[in-house]
């Protein structure tokens, strides 16, 4: 079985930051998720291969990021 992403401190971080001051995007003090908790989201995105920072977002600020994050690994790899 693959380890998670995050461990369960961090994603308990992302959720106390995300509760304290709200989707780091629109401000949102819910996530949106039927678990509860924020999404987490790297800035940088990793797939750039940076070094990213782990940031609360709500579920809707989540997927708009992801097509944003789409878009450009399209263009960057000019996939059709």
């Amino acid at each position: 079985m693959s380890r998670p992403l995050l461990t369960v401190d961090e994603m308990e971080r992302v959720n106390s930051a995300g509760r304290e001051r709200g989707c780091h995007r629109c401000g949102a003090g819910e996530p949106g998720t039927a678990s509860g908790n924020f999404v987490p989201e790297y800035h940088p995105p990793r797939i750039f291969g940076t070094t990213s920072v782990v940031i609360p977002s709500c579920l809707s600020c989540s997927r708009i990021a992801g097509a944003h994050v789409t878009i450009s690994v399209h263009r960057r790899f000019k996939c059709a």
